[in-house]
């Protein structure tokens, strides 16, 4: 089964929570940010490699964000 941007974002935010995460709107991308940090969401949501490398890089920020938290 093949995973969108938008499921995978969507999926991302009810799994974190706790993260404080939101979306920002602006400019020619949206962002995933926490206030400081941020990640360009791709224009191109059904596009398999956008998502697959969005997927992978989502995972980095949310690990990076955990990280910063606990420090």
């Amino acid at each position: 089964m093949k995973k969108d941007i938008r499921k995978i974002l969507k999926e991302a935010l009810h799994d974190n929570k706790d993260l404080n995460l939101y979306l920002e709107s602006g400019g020619k991308h949206a962002k995933l940010t926490d206030g400081v940090h941020f990640l360009t969401i791709p224009s191109s949501p059904s596009d398999r490699k956008s998502a697959k490398n969005f997927e992978k890089e989502l995972t980095e920020f949310i690990e990076a964000k955990r990280k910063r938290d606990n420090a």
